[in-house]
């Protein structure tokens, strides 16, 4: 099972082997293309994300949302930072 709401982005990582879904339910699902399991779900907007963007090199993952913040999560951890 995925996001209870529209998908209005996505952004992979070609170098980890991980999709990221952005939704209307206001959270970003990190999913394993190889198996297609889900691993992790981050938190953190008030908004549903409208934008994603990766940073491979630093291995940050970057969400825009309707509550006008540009939130930033490291993808190996799932922490925001």
């Amino acid at each position: 099972k995925g996001h209870e709401g529209e998908i209005l982005s996505l952004a992979i990582s070609e170098q980890r082997g991980l999709l990221f879904g952005g939704s209307w339910d206001r959270i970003i699902e990190q999913w394993d293309v190889q198996t297609g399991q889900r691993t992790a779900t981050l938190k953190g907007h008030e908004g549903e994300i409208l934008s994603l963007a990766i940073s491979e090199q630093r291995g940050l993952l970057f969400g825009g949302s309707w509550d006008r913040i540009i939130e930033q999560w490291d993808v190996q951890t799932g922490q925001r930072t």
